[in-house]
């Protein structure tokens, strides 16, 4: 749903990309800035940004649909390995 003033408009299409994510650096410095919610309307339109609700009737394969966080590692050498990660989150 978008607003326009006392307007509502509804879209319906494909979840294309999720809403926007900021992420700044250990002392809250330089910020980036990514992705930046994008819909493709049943009549092929692209919507950057769109401002409001998004609905889905169901869930879309491999959505996931809570706080997840997946690490996938390569590695030159085969078995257990010790590593250090560390992630940045509000």
């Amino acid at each position: 749903m978008r607003h326009f003033g006392t307007q509502t408009e509804t879209l319906e299409g494909t979840l294309i990309s999720s809403p926007t994510s900021i992420v700044g650096d250990a002392n809250g410095g330089n910020q980036q800035t990514y992705n930046g919610m994008v819909i493709r309307t049943d009549d092929n339109r692209i919507v950057l940004n769109p401002t409001g609700e998004v609905e889905v009737l169901t869930l879309p394969a491999g959505l996931i649909s809570k706080p997840t966080l997946v690490w996938d590692i390569d590695s030159t050498k085969a078995g257990n390995n010790t590593v250090e990660l560390s992630y940045l989150t509000n």
